[in-house]
C-alpha cells in the first residue's frame, strides 16, 4: 500500500514539473534595454497568474492530503485524475 507521504511526494514531483515547464516559456532579452525586457511583460503577466492558480491547487491539495489518513487504490487514482486535468478545472 502506498503511504501518504509517497502520494504527497509524486504530486509535488509532478507539479514541480509543471512550474519548470511554464518558466521555460521566458525567452533571455537580446539587449538589456528596458524595451527588450518589456517585451517579456505578458509572458510574466502569464506565468503570474498561472503559478497562482497551481500554487492554490497545490495548497488545496496539501490541506485535503492532511486530513487523510490513508491511501487507497481509489484515492490514488482519484489524485492520478487531477494530475492529468488542464490546470483550469482546479
Amino acid at each position: 500500500m502506498m503511504t501518504k507521504s509517497r502520494l504527497e511526494g509524486f504530486t509535488d514531483g509532478i507539479l514541480v514539473i509543471i512550474f519548470t515547464i511554464m518558466i521555460l516559456e521566458f525567452k533571455v532579452p537580446n539587449s538589456s534595454n528596458i524595451t527588450a525586457i518589456l517585451k517579456q511583460f505578458p509572458y510574466f503577466i502569464s506565468y503570474s497568474i498561472g503559478w497562482l492558480f497551481l500554487g492554490e491547487a497545490w495548497y488545496n491539495h496539501l490541506y485535503i492530503a492532511s486530513k487523510i489518513h490513508r491511501v487507497t487504490h481509489k484515492l490514488f487514482v482519484i489524485n492520478a485524475l487531477w494530475l492529468f486535468t488542464p490546470p483550469f478545472y482546479r
